[in-house]
This record gives C-alpha cells, structure tokens and sequence, in this order.
C-alpha cells in the first residue's frame, strides 16, 4: 500500500497544477545586465535573447540559454544596437528582428532595418527593411507564415499595417487601421487567425480605449468594442477557450498604474472586468502555462519595482498570489520552456535569470 501511494504521489506530481510546488530557482545569468529585449523561443528548445538596454547603453548582442545545462553562450551579435524591436520565430526555424530605438537612448530614433538570425549558425544577416521606421511595435506571426507589424512608425502617425513575406524576404502594406498609429499597445493572434490589437494609441483622447482586429483574409482592419479601461503597457494572453486575457499598464490619461484586467470575447466582440490583480503593474511579464491559468509577473507598481507574482485562473476569475522572484524585475522576459517551466532572464539592473 505503502509503494502504491507513493507512485501515486509521484503521479499527481508531474501534472501541472496538481500537486506541483510553486518555486523559483535560479539559473545561469546572462553575460551582462540587459532590460527590454526579447526572447525567442528556437525550434531546438533554447532561447534567443537579442538588443535591449545593456549596462552603459543600447546593444547588438545576443545569447543563447540551454535549458539542459542552464547556461547561456554568446552568438553572433546583431549588425545594431536596438531597443523597442521585436522578434519573430519563422516556420522555418530563422528569428526575424525588425525596428526599435538604434543610435542610443537619448539621441536614437526608430529605424525600418531588419536582420534574421539563422540557429543553425548563430549568425545574423539584413534582410529587406520595412516600409517604414518603428520602435514600440508588434510583429504576429499569422497562419500562412507571414508576419504582420503593426504600430509607432517615429511621429509620422501613419495607420498603415505592413505584412512580411519570409519566402520572399518582401515586405507589403496592408490595410489601414481605423486608429492612427498604435503605441505601448498589444497585438494577439486569436484562434480563427486575426489578430486583436489593443490599448494605447498615440493619440490617446481619441484612441486609448480603442481595439481592432485585423483580418488576413481581405487584408483589412474592423473595429470592435472598445475596452473599459483605456491602458498601455499592459499585457494580453490568449486563453484556451479563445478569449483573450488584457492586464495592468498604465492609464493613457492619467499614467497612474492599474491593477485592472479584463477578458475579450471574439464571439461577442465584447470586454468584460475581471478580478483585478493584487497590485498595479506595468512592463511585467504574462505567460500563459500549461494548466491554462496565466502567470503575471515583476513590473512597476505605483511607487516601486516589484518581485512578486500572482496566477490568474480563468475559470474562477480570480488571482491567487505565488511565490517571488529573487530580485524585482521590469521590462524583463518570461518563456514558457518545452518543459513547462518559464525562464524569466533580465530586468533592469539585472543579469539573472530564474525559472518557475
């Protein structure tokens, strides 16, 4: 009986949610302190840091974290420093970067130029630049395997999407926005392939609350309801069941830190409140595990940077407080591993990584 009970313990222990200790344990730093980068999770399970602001400034360089020894390594370095970039895992295995702040923080501006970097080599190439300059974007990967960018193109205020063709390495405007320019704002691929984009525009009178999908299939943009609270730099999860989670950020009129969130449903094209976390955050991280709750992570609270966590449960809509991380993070990564752990790695100030 004994045997039994302990085989059955051990059961219960490997399925996520049950029975599973809610810890964080360090792992290998990166090389040095890097904050507002991204994070690609590669086709052979490790992990793809590139840019972000490093220790005296904006970098190039990029590593690479193994989840089977829990070290990093350097690889090839982008051809420039960016901040405010994104990152695209392709079908194909390669990690398209396009835009971001290049030239420093204080004198830089958004640039159009994209690279992709190849795994197989650890090396970065050009590939055809935008149409046009952006910092602060989104990139989505969309069903056919093209990525869409959308979002702040340097002040011009231009609403225009722009699609890249990886087979062709061609990039095409797409449909207009019915919102000018999108800033700080969210962009989530839905189960039917559009795309909901979210929260804060430049213009936030007229903008803030406003969200949008994007439809593939006529290349065009359609207005849906608006959110209840208008936000930026929050963060948005697609729940299993196709809705879609928004949370924290700041708000566009007063920039007071919210601890709201709400749920879009696609069906309905409507926002409804949720519980709201136990603090304000904004520039955390959300990932959503393999149980279906969300984990939401650091961030800026209203008066300090913080290192607690909470886990949201969609089928209560309620949040429960998890163990912290080491050290407070913002503007760090989370990646949901192929183990189901999550390596979070970075933040201001820190070169750390830890996995929950």
């Amino acid at each position: 009986m004994r045997t039994f009970i302990v085989a059955l313990l051990g059961c219960f222990a490997v399925v996520p949610g049950i029975g599973e200790a809610q810890t964080w344990t360090p792992t290998g730093s990166m090389a040095g302190t890097r904050s507002y980068h991204t994070a690609t999770l590669l086709q052979s399970g490790r992990v793809l840091v590139a840019g972000g602001q490093g220790p005296v400034g904006i970098v190039a360089s990029a590593e690479v974290y193994d989840p089977a020894s829990g070290t990093w390594a350097p690889t090839g370095s982008m051809a420039t420093d960016r901040i405010g970039h994104t990152a695209s895992l392709l079908p194909k295995g390669d990690v398209l970067v396009t835009g971001g702040i290049v030239g420093g923080l204080v004198a830089g501006s958004p640039t159009n130029s994209a690279e992709l970097y190849d795994p197989r080599s650890g090396t970065w190439r050009p590939t055809t630049p935008m149409t046009t300059a952006r910092s602060y974007h989104t990139a989505t990967l969309l069903q056919d395997g093209k990525v869409l960018v959308v979002g702040y193109d340097g002040g011009n205020l231009t609403p225009w999407a722009e699609v890249y063709d990886p087979k062709r390495e061609t990039w095409t405007a797409t449909g207009r926005m019915t919102t000018i320019s999108p800033y700080h704002h969210t962009a989530t691929r839905l189960q039917n392939g559009n795309v909901l984009v979210c929260g804060y525009a430049y213009d936030p009178v007229w903008n803030a609350g406003n969200a949008e999908v994007y439809e593939p299939t006529s290349a065009s943009w359609v207005q849906t309801g608006w959110m209840a609270t208008t936000r930026w730099d929050h963060t948005a999860t697609l729940l299993p069941n196709g809705t879609v989670l928004v949370a924290g950020g700041l708000d566009a009129y007063s920039s007071a830190g919210l601890a709201s969130a709400e749920v879009y449903n696609p069906g309905s094209e409507t926002w409804t409140a949720t519980a709201s976390m136990s603090s304000a955050r904004n520039s955390h991280s959300a990932t959503l595990l393999p149980n279906g709750s969300v984990l939401v992570a650091g961030g800026n609270s209203t008066t300090s940077q913080l290192s607690s966590a909470e886990v949201y449960d969609p089928a209560s809509g309620s949040w429960a407080p998890t163990a912290s991380m080491s050290v407070a993070r913002v503007g760090h990564t989370a990646t949901l591993l192929a183990n189901g752990r999550v390596l979070v790695a970075g933040g201001l100030f820190a070169a750390s990584a830890e996995l929950y």
